[in-house]
């Protein structure tokens, strides 16, 4: 039986995009009697009528059983859920118990998520073709968006339920949705902002929209300390901050990459016009850090390689004028005294904190390095030929 409410009805209509149980098995009942067809344990998921409009979608009104592992639990459940006053439709469905849940609101050419796993704060991740969290849900989620392509150009706006167990992921619930429902489903405030601010950012490409944000980016910088905080403030810093890296690459003919975002911050080391603008974001990413409630997110670019962020050329010995390290340590850049000249790091997210406070700090960076030089090493870094020479 074909699924009819607005609640399960996409759910139906994508099967055909989807490899096989990446939507758990379900079939429509309308009573428990001849139920032996499907694996324990099972879900029982309702609908009602009217759960499911675009612009009033009232999530976790219909109630959802799970853990269904017998006969009697299934009875006891159907009881429940058709008490409801308007009642839609049951679906019976195998119940997948996730490792990682993913709350993910999608837009084309963007995705936001809310990842929950069974232990640990809830983790903010997302996606555009510009910059990304650096998690490995991210791929994972974006191969599978890239399946639905086709289906997801139906609406603007799509919200996902997804479940990840042993690296495959299962799809719970898929539907349209406005902005405005968004600090209704997840966790914070701050993903609706988020949205949001991207929606005005993206029309802001126009010669006038450019000036226009440059106008609203002054305001903010001046404006900023009488303000109180909210959440939506981080994203709203780090767009003003991608304005400025927008006129760079529009000025140099630049790719928007992490080469380029490495040679924009770069410009940070000089004395120019823009170097106190990146500075300023910067200081005020890292104040606006020390009220966020969620874990940190670790964002950067799809380009891999060396990543050089500084000017000029430095020399100096492993372990005094040059620290090399997996990650880098906060607490090394913030102590003043034991701030080194640069950094040589594995790591790769060029807009995670470590890397924004060397830069804020002047500390010179090359990034995304297989192997470290070993202690007492001497190092010479050209960062304006991008070479390393060890000694």
């Amino acid at each position: 039986m074909r699924l009819a409410s607005g609640k399960f009805k996409h759910l139906d209509s994508i099967r055909r995009f989807l490899g096989p149980d990446i939507i758990p098995a379900f079939k429509v009942i309308e009573n428990t009697e001849g139920i032996l067809d499907f694996q324990a344990p099972f879900i029982l998921r309702s609908a009602l009528k009217d759960e499911a409009n675009l612009g009033n979608l009232q999530s976790g009104k219909s109630l959802s059983i799970g853990g269904i592992d017998s006969k009697q639990k299934l009875d006891e459940a159907w009881g429940l859920l058709t008490a409801q006053p308007g009642l839609e439709e049951v679906i019976l469905q195998q119940e997948i118990r996730w490792e990682t849940h993913v709350t993910l609101v999608y837009e084309k050419d963007f995705f936001f998520a809310e990842v929950k796993r069974r232990q640990g704060p809830p983790q903010f991740i997302y996606w555009t073709p510009l910059a990304q969290t650096l998690s490995p849900e991210i791929k994972i989620l974006k191969n599978f968006l890239e399946t639905l392509g086709p289906y997801l150009l139906k609406e603007k706006f799509w919200l996902m339920e997804i479940g990840l167990l042993n690296g495959k992921l299962y799809l719970f619930q898929i539907h349209p949705v406005t902005p405005d429902l968004l600090s209704t489903i997840f966790s914070s405030e701050m993903v609706r902002q988020i949205v949001f601010s991207r929606l005005k950012f993206a029309k802001s490409h126009s010669f006038m929209g450019l000036l226009k944000t440059e106008w609203e980016a002054r305001k903010f910088r001046q404006k900023i300390d009488q303000k109180n905080f909210h959440p939506s403030l981080i994203f709203l810093n780090w767009e003003f901050l991608f304005h400025y890296f927008r006129l760079f690459c529009m000025t140099n003919q630049n790719t928007p990459d992490a080469q380029s975002f490495a040679k924009f911050l770069a410009l940070s080391y000089q004395k120019n016009w823009m170097s106190g603008l990146i500075k300023k974001h910067l200081e005020l990413a890292n104040i606006f850090r020390k009220n966020e409630a969620f874990a940190e997110m670790n964002v950067g670019f799809e380009t891999q390689g060396y990543i050089f962020i500084g000017k000029g050329i430095v020399e100096g010995v492993v372990g005094d004028e040059i620290h090399v390290c997996d990650q880098i340590p906060l607490d090394l850049i913030y102590h003043k005294s034991l701030r080194p000249k640069a950094i040589l790091t594995k790591e790769v997210g060029i807009l995670s904190h470590p890397v924004l406070a060397c830069v804020e700090n002047g500390v010179y960076l090359v990034l995304g390095l297989g192997e470290l030089p070993l202690k007492g090493e001497r190092i010479y870094l050209d960062f304006d030929q991008k070479k390393i020479r060890i000694e």
